[in-house]
């Protein structure tokens, strides 16, 4: 199962519209930087790894304010 919560992806982009590579390279960031903060190690998949709709938001948020409009730079 994907780690991202669906509803919230499609929430998150709705406000940001990005082309589809631009979009990927923005999860495959946004994924890496998840499981940066897990300290867990047990195999997927496990509610600890979930990504929610809010993260995503302020996640989203944070790398406008870093980066600028375009996001995170992958």
């Amino acid at each position: 199962p994907s780690p991202f919560d669906p509803h919230g992806v499609r929430n998150v982009f709705r406000e940001r519209p990005f082309p589809v590579g631009q979009a990927l390279r923005h999860l495959q960031v946004l994924l890496d930087l998840r499981l940066s903060e897990y300290e867990g190690d047990e195999p997927w998949p496990t509610d600890d790894l979930r990504i929610h709709e809010r993260w995503l938001e302020l996640k989203m948020w944070q790398g406008e304010r870093w980066y600028g409009t375009g996001g995170f730079r992958g």
